[in-house]
């Protein structure tokens, strides 16, 4: 049978057209409200070892945007579905700024998901290389991936198979949403979310705070954690839900954190599959017995945490669907580790903090990210309740 020129084009039209899951989907319908929203823009700087070789870099970029079709895309909303489609191909800038002031403007400048690419690049002076990639096409593991392929390529090294393809992680999550099992999460979110006062923030500039933890207050906590037979991020985690719920006059609290939302065959692919999860608990009671409540917590939750957060807030709170901060403000983060990159001095958030606690030789670096101008103190008294601790 042969095709006619329509049939063709259509068929063509068609097979471009790829699946999203529904964080794209959000953050595209953000996008269209906002496009120069910086809560959603995360950009950020690698000092490469120098002089750096420009058309080597420009190669090894080109071999990184090869291997993730996310990069080079753009969306396109059709028929009440959002479809990824093909863009054209992000290039390296080269940029005569200083980094902080260009991390700054990069911020600032909106994104248009409908026509370009969701990734900028630019080589900045002192062989300094700024990325910036929309949340709509990436996440922390993303960078991790993205700093790695690309320093293997440059270095002319081979790199290890590629992950499945987002679009197709996309396809399979959409099947899997349609499934009894995801009926069964979205019923177990309906209970424990009911009765939550919705949250409803605004991106601002941020600034943080940081402290370190020795090893001797660290050595409580894990000690304090294995009388509760629970994980030092359920312990760190409960202390904080006390703290919080001291400094809120409430002792019913709701904290998210986040999951890596990927499969084995996901790892080495480039995307948005963090997952928010809430964390809702009562923070009555002793040391232990508030782990202990801390860990079933986190345990029932993460049993359930496939369902895309998004998914969550669009059936149960769909008055919350694009508010900056749905549901909860606060985020508590266990960070197991991730790229040394250009730490900006300018930065953005749509929550009202965000606690972020990385392991370290010595115990702990916790950093709390607050609005720019809002007294906090939060860390201060953290880590007081941390050092007092008796085991």
């Amino acid at each position: 049978m042969t095709l006619s020129d329509e049939r063709r084009e259509l068929l063509a039209l068609l097979a471009a057209r790829k699946a999203t899951t529904p964080g794209q989907q959000r953050f595209w319908r953000l996008n269209q409200a906002d496009p120069a929203d910086p809560a959603y823009s995360w950009p950020w700087a690698l000092r490469l070892p120098g002089p750096v070789d420009e058309p080597r870099l420009r190669r090894a970029l080109d071999v990184v945007l090869d291997r993730h079709e996310i990069l080079t895309s753009a969306y396109d909303w059709d028929d009440g579905n959002l479809w990824q489609v093909n863009a054209p191909r992000p290039e390296l800038q080269v940029v005569d700024t200083d980094v902080q002031t260009a991390l700054r403007e990069d911020n600032l400048r909106p994104f248009h998901l409908g026509s370009e690419p969701p990734l900028r690049m630019s080589l900045l002076p002192d062989d300094v290389l700024l990325v910036n990639v929309h949340n709509i096409a990436s996440d922390g593991w993303s960078m991790r991936v993205l700093v790695d392929e690309l320093t293997r390529a440059y270095r002319g090294e081979d790199l290890p198979e590629p992950g499945l393809p987002y679009h197709r992680h996309a396809a399979r999550q959409r099947s899997w949403l349609a499934s009894r099992r995801a009926e069964q999460e979205m019923a177990y979110w309906r209970r424990r979310l009911t009765g939550l006062e919705p949250r409803n923030g605004r991106s601002r500039e941020s600034t943080v705070e940081r402290v370190d933890v020795d090893a001797e207050v660290a050595g409580k906590v894990r000690q304090l954690g294995r009388a509760a037979k629970a994980t030092p991020f359920m312990t760190m985690f409960a202390l904080f839900a006390k703290l919080h719920g001291e400094r809120s006059g409430s002792h019913d609290v709701a904290i998210g954190t986040s999951v890596s939302g990927r499969a084995p065959d996901e790892e080495r692919t480039i995307g948005y599959f963090v997952n928010r999860v809430v964390l809702r608990m009562n923070t009555r009671g002793e040391d232990l017995d508030l782990v202990r409540r801390a860990r079933t917590t986190a345990v029932e939750a993460f049993a359930h945490a496939t369902v895309p957060f998004e998914h969550v807030v669009e059936r149960l709170f769909p008055a919350e669907y694009l508010a900056a901060a749905p549901l909860v403000d606060v985020m508590f983060v266990f960070d197991t580790g991730g790229a040394a990159v250009v730490e900006p001095e300018y930065r953005t958030s749509k929550f009202s903090l965000v606690v972020n606690v990385k392991p370290d030789a010595n115990g702990y670096v916790i950093e709390a990210h607050h609005p720019k101008g809002a007294p906090h103190g939060v860390l201060r008294d953290y880590a007081r309740l941390l050092k007092g601790l008796t085991t």
